[in-house]
């Protein structure tokens, strides 16, 4: 029995993971607009209530957005502008008897892909998890990439247009791929494309999500399809640089976005085949995640479990 964290821009996510299932998953509001404390009261009050209702808790893995260095410490995170090295598994070790582990959120969502999802035959691959941003991770013969500042992998800041003047909330993230990709971009693209179509479903609704996007274009909104077919362009764009770079022929997307499946990844794979280098060209593979849903929370649990039975 092992409980696992997702810290979230808009919620904490947690379950405990039981054998192959989760269970008594819970949903919190982070609230990170009021600050690094009131964070970690949260995390702090939802330590102390699983431990009271499941004693036999054997570890605790908590994943974050953000470069977090191998000591749990999260240096710094563009959802939460003032975490900048905070020491945050010293901070959880207070409230935890049993192995607890703080990693970034997509490195334990790629772990989880590793033990038990599409990457179980592959020991080297990319992982990528899209959803309000693009967060990345890098599996390297079966071990963890994290670079020389443990930041490693993440995918989303690679720069696809460096004239682009995005409104960002850093400069680091003006023109790259998360700029382009991310939720609220990818909103902006569909009021666009609603705009050139009145007829569009996309106009029913004032203020409409991702998912709306996605239902639209599976119900045949030709806007709503162009969206996702440009998405995937973006993606494949993105892929290709970071495969030509590493040289890794095997990317697994996960994420909110990774649902619209085929509508995304046909256009990916189009892009992919132009811009790969032609010996990866030749044998690429994009796949989707089998975690689409509860991905971090399962991830977290397994990054905890692997401090017991060294899986990672």
């Amino acid at each position: 029995m092992y409980l696992g964290i997702d810290i979230g821009g808009t919620s904490i996510k947690s379950a405990i993971l039981d054998g192959e299932s989760l269970v008594d998953r819970r949903t919190i509001p982070t609230e990170a607009d009021q600050g690094v404390a009131n964070v970690l009261i949260k995390l702090r009050t939802l330590l102390r209530e699983y431990f009271e209702e499941y004693p036999k808790i054997k570890a605790v893995g908590v994943g974050v957005p953000g470069i977090v260095d191998p000591m749990g410490n999260v240096l710094v995170s563009p959802n939460f502008p003032d975490w900048q090295n905070i020491p945050l598994l010293k901070f959880l070790r207070n409230y935890s008897d049993v192995p607890l582990a703080v990693e970034n959120d997509a490195n334990a969502a790629a772990l989880a892909e590793m033990l038990e999802g599409a990457g179980r035959d592959r020991d080297t691959f990319i992982y990528v998890t899209l959803g309000t941003g693009v967060g990345g991770a890098i599996i390297y013969r079966g071990e963890l990439f994290r670079g020389s500042s443990s930041g490693a992998g993440e995918i989303g800041h690679t720069i696809i247009d460096y004239n682009c003047r995005t409104k960002t909330r850093f400069k680091y993230q003006q023109g790259t791929l998360e700029a382009f990709l991310g939720k609220n971009s990818l909103i902006l693209l569909a009021k666009d494309e609603a705009a050139k179509d009145t007829g569009s479903k996309l106009n029913a609704k004032d203020n409409f999500d991702v998912a709306d996007i996605y239902r639209f274009a599976l119900e045949g909104d030709p806007a709503s399809r162009k969206v996702l077919q440009k998405a995937g362009e973006i993606l494949g764009f993105g892929l290709s640089s970071a495969m030509n770079l590493l040289d890794i022929s095997t990317v697994i997307v996960g994420g909110g976005v990774a649902n619209a499946g085929e509508m995304i990844f046909d256009s990916a794979r189009k892009a992919m085949r132009g811009h790969l280098l032609p010996p990866l060209a030749e044998q690429f593979e994009l796949r989707t995640a089998r975690y689409l849903s509860d991905t971090g929370v399962r991830g977290a649990a397994l990054l905890g479990k692997s401090l017991i039975e060294n899986d990672f």
